[in-house]
């Protein structure tokens, strides 16, 4: 009985674009060894597909990738049926966006390989694997929640004492709550004139690079929709 074909898609990734200018650089290197693999598949029907979605100089902290956009693209319309990447975090780092990836996957009954931890959803221990994984990411979502509504909390409580003047300064603070860092008061003060989604970014630590308590502070009397546009989220 003939094999069906799996038609492959290769994703690559690289956080910085140091060195893609060489003639065979990172990305080629990955992509070099899921070639291999897909090789080494060819009696189970595995098949490369032409098209090439790499990304060079992007965090795997974030999802907004041209690359890996156009893959979902190609997966919704039905056009891969497997991912093989070379790591999972060339993939993504967040285990709240591998959920997310996991869910498209499922939904276009999509399997997923990453070479070098043997991580193979086409097989039953990859699938409790992807299950475990899963847990985690639940838990790490109920966790930032909790972290976010705590934090947003407090501050609102520390501003009303300041707005009453029943404390002064975060001197006064520091001292009420037994804190050893200045700046750590002030980050939590700073959550009041928040957007939720900035306020999660920070807590997950997917905030842009350049972002300062500086100019968290600018922005507090701007609307949440103003806020996210200067700070780029």
């Amino acid at each position: 009985m003939e094999k069906k074909t799996i038609r492959c898609a290769i994703y690559t990734r690289k956080s910085s674009k140091e060195g893609l200018e060489q003639d065979f650089n990172s990305l080629d290197a990955q992509r070099e060894a899921c070639e291999s693999y897909i090789k080494s598949q060819q009696h189970e029907g595995w098949v490369l597909i032409d098209k090439q979605y790499n990304d060079g100089g992007f965090s795997g902290g974030t999802l907004e990738r041209p690359a890996l956009k156009e893959l979902f693209q190609d997966i919704e319309d039905g056009k891969v049926d497997t991912v093989v990447v070379y790591k999972i975090d060339r993939l993504t780092r967040s285990l709240m966006d591998f959920s997310k990836i996991v869910e498209l996957f499922d939904k276009k009954s999509t399997t997923f390989v990453s070479i070098i931890q043997q991580f193979n959803t086409t097989t039953s221990m990859g699938r409790l694997t992807l299950n475990i994984l899963l847990s985690f990411a639940q838990f790490e979502r109920e966790v930032t929640g909790e972290r976010i509504v705590k934090a947003i909390s407090r501050s609102h409580y520390w501003n009303n004492l300041i707005l009453s003047a029943k404390v002064k300064c975060n001197t006064d603070i520091q001292k009420m709550e037994n804190f050893n860092s200045l700046a750590y008061i002030r980050k939590i003060i700073d959550l009041r004139f928040l957007c939720p989604d900035i306020v999660e970014a920070i807590l997950a630590g997917t905030q842009p690079k350049d972002l300062s308590i500086c100019k968290l502070f600018e922005v507090k009397t701007l609307s949440w929709q103003e806020q996210k546009k200067i700070l780029n989220f």
